[in-house]
């Protein structure tokens, strides 16, 4: 359900509003009673419409063959808090077939703007930035020697929305000028002057190091986008202040090529998720790609010339998945498909790194007991429970495998295999995978095949067939490495661990969370065919004998896709039994979908024909929700009847903060190191439960989950003071249990604090530089910034 943004609510706190934030903020400290379902009111938009959230997720115009070619000018209304990605706001790469690594880097660079708390815009520089740069050969450096840039570095994180507009000109020495709310703000000559080529793929929200994808996390674009024009002229800064508040439905002037209002939602009655696109406002019909499926290949399986009639799934940074799947084997297990890549280039910068293939999530449940862990969670959630992935990264002469010997040449193209593992959080305890250098660069098809043994954790690789001894592994977290030509590494990882039989399946995306959290970086291009599914570890014999062939003897298959898409559906192909439960095949059929940036309401400063400000959006049933940054405190003193004993924390939150240590709830009744912690929940990147200043050993300090992928959690923590048992959910699933504060009294009458950690009753926060409030010195913020910024509800 669509949920207003209350940013103005929280601007200022007295104390009479602190005293009802309990309230406001809806947190439960008892069992939730059954709820009658009310059929609910979509929030209504104002002047604005909606805007577009990033998430480390991509829209995309590809092919885009309106792209100016020798001048041109990009507006875009931003708001962002993100303060650690250089954040890429567009890019837009040529497509190329050159040989030549120099001219592949330039046409992935044809066009971008980036580095959101140091903006510049660059046109078809190979460097974007270089430090240091004595030569000036990178972008950057363009506009630092320019007389006309100023100084001050153009940072626009600082949670406002702000106009963005950059002119480029070709026959002004390639001129290129940078606009912040209508200001000029840099200027530089930058003497590239060569025409723009059409036909590339335009991209919001990251940067293309090849064409239309070889995107990196650390680039990406965290915030709020709105109103984004193209036009085909460099506009002056008067052209410019005209229209840029402008909110009207269409701008009629022959040299808008592009116009995305991201408006499409407006009359929808909150209904969501049916739009894939945002419609081109310019009248030229580029309408933006916010989610794409994945679809049927055109080709069946052709290996070595031979077509064997299993049809194929394409997929370009889309998933097919299962939310809620039953009955994976948790045990032993085999695992095999056809899949085929793109062929990899020969320079590391225009590769997709990771190609992630095959990732099912699920718990490790333990037995209930938080006693006999050992100092390490009972139960843990597992992001990488079964993962298989290909990556493409060069890690021969990285310093990362040293005395592996001259005869072993490169990791590119390797086959990397997780099992009953979160390399997060949890001490490292389930930090288990192996790796196969099977040297996968080509673009033909490939049989992958994968079994484990959990008895002894032994983990076997067939490619196309032929076992693969493994080269580097971590077995919880004891990392080894060994040429394969000198035996390898001994196959065996996470033995004796198991995992939940229900879970989520996803292809073609990696989960971070539950069914959830996806990254364009670790998108899979490619495709997928002939998916099976064992509960027993098959031979070498059986897995190639029968890997061009249909399936005979299908005794212990618990999971089977051929492929045949309809109606945005994989059929799973058999019915099976778990624990002697039967589970229908249909239970287990996938869902094709995309991950791809998020629609909320406007609050973009619009103005209306008549100058005044455009009307902000109205609530529905769900009313507002509070948004939090550490510009104000959310502080409930003397809180009476604090639970002592028992309690239950509930609330709804948002957040794309992926650079803080967010703390949604913090209660203290003394000093630091004494009673800051009396019940505190921590960092929304890799949640941590304090009880009594008992924040658990290194061992269990974080439980290896987050929720700060721009989608709305219902997170709730429950804890029991004579067990010690604390447990976190999110959204309605179990995802970690430890031992907190056994036999602990939590007293009443403490400071309560929302969206802030205390190091002492009311205060003492560790925040960022220019943080409100009672913060402490830089030299003392032992663990970073714990201020939350998002919404709670």
């Amino acid at each position: 359900m669509q949920r207003r943004r209350g940013e103005r609510m929280a601007a200022s706190l007295g104390a009479r509003w602190a005293q009802v934030a309990g309230l406001t903020l809806a947190l439960v400290f008892a069992a939730l009673q059954s709820l009658p379902a009310v059929r609910g009111s979509p929030s209504v938009p104002g002047g604005a419409g909606y805007a577009l959230l990033f998430s480390d997720n991509i829209a995309t115009v590809a092919p885009f063959h309106d792209m100016p070619t020798t001048e041109l000018t990009f507006e875009a209304w931003l708001r962002t808090s993100d303060s650690c990605h250089t954040g890429a706001v567009v890019s837009y790469a040529e497509k190329t077939y050159s040989s030549d690594k120099d001219e592949r880097v330039k046409a992935a660079n044809s066009f971008v703007i980036w580095d959101i708390k140091d903006l510049i815009a660059c046109r078809g520089f190979e460097l974007l930035d270089k430090i240091p740069d004595p030569e000036n050969l990178s972008c950057r450096s363009s506009f630092k020697n320019s007389k006309e840039s100023a100084l001050a570095k153009i940072d626009i994180t600082d949670g406002k929305w702000h106009h963005v507009a950059v002119t480029w000109d070709s026959k002004k020495n390639g001129k290129t000028i940078i606009y912040i709310d209508g200001m000029k703000r840099a200027e530089a000559e930058t003497g590239i002057t060569r025409e723009i080529q059409p036909g590339g793929a335009l991209v919001l929200g990251a940067e293309q190091d090849c064409y239309n994808g070889c995107f990196e996390k650390e680039q990406a674009f965290y915030g709020m986008m709105d109103e984004v024009r193209i036009w085909k002229k460099a506009r002056t800064q008067s052209e410019i202040l005209k229209t840029f508040r402008f909110s009207g439905q269409r701008i009629d002037d022959s040299d808008l090529v592009a116009y995305w209002k991201f408006d499409d939602l407006v009359g929808d009655l909150g209904v969501m998720t049916t739009h894939y696109q945002a419609t081109d406002s310019s009248g030229r019909n580029n309408n933006l790609n916010i989610l794409t499926l994945p679809k049927r290949s055109e080709d069946n399986v052709i290996y070595k010339g031979k077509d064997l009639g299993f049809p194929a799934l394409d997929f370009q940074n889309n998933y097919a998945m299962q939310p809620y799947f039953q009955g994976m084997p948790d045990k032993d297990i085999t695992v095999e498909f056809w899949a085929r890549t793109p062929e990899v280039s020969d320079a590391e910068e225009d590769r997709n790194l990771y190609q992630e293939l095959f990732s099912f999530a699920s718990i490790k449940k333990g037995n209930g007991d938080v006693s006999d862990d050992g100092g390490y969670a009972d139960s843990v959630f597992m992001d990488d429970a079964i993962l298989i992935e290909k990556y493409n990264n060069e890690y021969v002469g990285s310093g990362w495998l040293p005395s592996i010997g001259d005869s072993f040449k490169s990791t590119v193209g390797t086959i990397s295999v997780h099992f009953n593992a979160n390399r997060q959080g949890n001490g490292f305890k389930h930090d288990n995978w192996i790796d196969f250098a099977v040297d996968w660069k080509d673009h033909d098809w490939h049989h992958v095949a994968v079994s484990w043994k959990a008895s002894n954790g032994e983990t076997k690789l067939y490619f196309d067939g032929v076992e693969h001894k493994a080269f580097w592994k971590s077995d919880k977290h004891d990392v080894s490495h060994k040429n394969p030509r000198d035996g390898g590494v001994t196959p065996y990882i996470a033995a004796d661990t198991e995992r939940q039989s229900s879970g989520s399946l996803v292809l073609g995306q990696n989960q971070e969370c539950f069914a959830g959290c996806f990254s364009p970086t670790n998108g899979y291009h490619g495709s997928i065919a002939e998916l099976r599914v064992w509960d027993y570890v098959r031979s070498e014999r059986d897995i190639k004998d029968n890997m061009q062939r249909s399936v005979g003897d299908d005794r212990g298959l618990v999971l089977h896709y051929e492929f045949r898409p309809y109606d945005d559906t994989v059929e799973n192909k058999v019915d099976t039994v778990y624990d002697n439960v039967p589970i229908p095949k249909y239970v287990n059929n996938l869902k094709l979908g995309g991950s791809g940036p998020t629609w909320h309401l406007s609050y973009c400063p619009l103005e209306r024909d008549d100058g005044q400000p455009v009307e902000f959006p109205r609530p529905g049933t769900a009313g507002f929700a509070l948004e939090l940054d550490d510009q104000q405190v959310l502080m409930l003193e003397n809180f009476k009847d604090f639970p002592s004993h028992a309690l239950t924390l509930e609330f709804w939150m948002w957040s794309a903060d992926k650079c803080r240590k967010g703390s949604p709830f913090s209660y203290a009744t003394g000093g630091y190191e004494k009673a800051d912690n009396s019940f505190l929940l921590f960092d929304y990147n890799d949640w941590g439960v304090a009880v009594m200043e008992d924040e658990g050993s290194y061992k269990d300090h974080h439980s290896g989950i987050a929720a700060t992928d721009g989608q709305w959690h219902h997170i709730a923590v429950t804890w029991e003071s004579r067990t010690g048992q604390t447990q976190l959910y999110d959204n309605g699933r179990r995802v970690w249990t430890a031992n907190r504060g056994q036999g602990k009294e939590i007293p009443s009458g403490g400071t309560l604090v929302i969206g802030r950690e205390q190091d002492c009753v009311g205060g003492c926060f560790d925040s960022d530089e220019g943080a409100k409030g009672d913060t402490q010195a830089h030299a003392v913020n032992e663990y970073g910034s714990g201020g939350f910024f998002g919404m709670v509800e």
